[in-house]
């Protein structure tokens, strides 16, 4: 049953603004991780151990916290979440070291359950015709969050210590417990209620059986993990040998591609015209010319922006196409669904951070470019995937 209260734009802007800052406490590292490995005794290549654990642990919190989603009040176990956030964060900001620093990290990722509470909780209260308006919204809350922090870090490391952007990221999350104790309402009780460890087994036997659905996971992992993995590199590209930036000018580039993030709605909507197959075929094909495009000017600041831009412009109206793919299931199945797709995408998003520093080591950013051209490739191939009606498990 859909509560009385129906999410307006208002109400959807606000749901954004928590994404973000959840989302954020995961990428601030991405912009400063060689200070951080620096300021903790580490090279650069270790200190790659940092963005891995909060995006491994935070598979592992999607896998086993996020079906609580569908039996527990989503506003509660939003708020409970959030504080946990807010405490490790902390811990994060205090670490006298790289092992602690790490581990508080990983805690931070394994509790960033709200960004994907939130979609199956908005899909509940939006008519079918606003489904791909909510969602594009709630991406672009990931998006922002994701620029948020990679623009905020750099700025903070070139003027202050990296540590005050994580304790300024935890009163971001006290503030983001107040706005969701004010607009989120709470859900009616789930009866009969399911067992948890049912719940867990179903949500990975549906997840399996959904092709729609796993093929839209999987196409997500690469989108992802390429997303991860040419920020990273170039984060460590722009401060390293070759160019000797500092942290700051990963912060002025990300800001240049924030603006990626506007176009995201209005290219959701044009796949919703175009169809969602063709769009997608040729929004993963704007990704392997922009990663190609990055190839002859590894040298040039001026000329990295307008491919990372593009990058970033396509990569979130492809999480948006795959997201519509997996809440146009049965509503009593979105929440274990969305549950199978968010950790399979956060493996890659793990395997993507630790694999590129170890790879940016050894073979430097063209050996990063080239491993992402073919990454792409394959993600193209999955788009020219006949898409499947949506199945219905258990």
């Amino acid at each position: 049953m859909i509560p009385e209260k129906r999410l307006g734009r208002s109400r959807l802007l606000m749901l954004a603004a928590i994404t973000a800052c959840s989302v954020a406490n995961g990428y601030y590292i991405h912009s400063i991780v060689a200070q951080v490995g620096q300021d903790l005794g580490v090279d650069a290549a270790t200190a790659g151990i940092a963005p891995a654990a909060n995006q491994i642990a935070l598979a592992i919190g999607v896998l086993l916290l996020l079906p609580l989603g569908d039996i527990l009040d989503n506003r509660k176990l939003c708020l409970v979440f959030s504080g946990l956030q807010c405490l490790f964060l902390v811990a994060m900001a205090a670490a006298p070291d790289f092992a602690i620093f790490s581990l508080a990290s990983g805690m931070v990722g394994l509790v960033t359950i709200v960004p994907y509470l939130l979609p199956a909780y908005a899909a509940k209260r939006v008519g079918g015709e606003q489904l791909g308006q909510a969602t594009a919204y709630l991406a672009v809350g990931v998006i922002i969050g994701i620029f948020f922090a990679r623009i905020s870090a750099g700025l903070v490391v070139a003027y202050w210590n990296w540590r005050v952007i994580y304790h300024a990221a935890a009163v971001a999350m006290l503030a983001s417990c107040a706005l969701i104790w004010l607009v989120m309402d709470a859900d009616a009780p789930v009866s009969p209620r399911p067992r948890y460890r049912a719940l867990l087994a179903s949500t990975v036997r549906l997840f399996l059986s959904s092709r729609p659905s796993l093929l839209a996971g999987v196409r997500q992992v690469l989108n992802f993990g390429i997303l991860i993995s040419m920020w990273i590199a170039l984060a460590l590209h722009v401060t390293g040998a070759a160019l000797r930036y500092g942290a700051d000018t990963v912060s002025y580039l990300t800001i240049i591609t924030l603006v990626s993030a506007l176009v995201t709605p209005g290219i959701a909507r044009w796949a919703g015209r175009f169809g969602r197959d063709k769009a997608l075929t040729a929004l993963v094909a704007a990704q392997i010319a922009a990663i190609l495009a990055l190839l002859p000017v590894e040298d040039s600041l001026i000329w990295l922006a307008p491919p990372m831009f593009l990058l970033s412009a396509t990569a979130g109206p492809v999480d948006v196409i795959n997201r519509m793919v997996v809440l146009s299931s049965e509503p009593t199945e979105r929440t274990r669904l969305m549950t199978g797709y968010i950790f399979v995408m956060f493996l890659g998003g793990g395997a993507a951070s630790w694999t590129t520093t170890r790879l940016y080591a050894d073979a430097g950013w063209i050996g990063v470019l080239l491993l992402n051209a073919v990454l792409a490739g394959i993600a193209l191939l999955l788009a020219l995937v006949p898409r499947a009606k949506p199945t219905s498990g258990a």
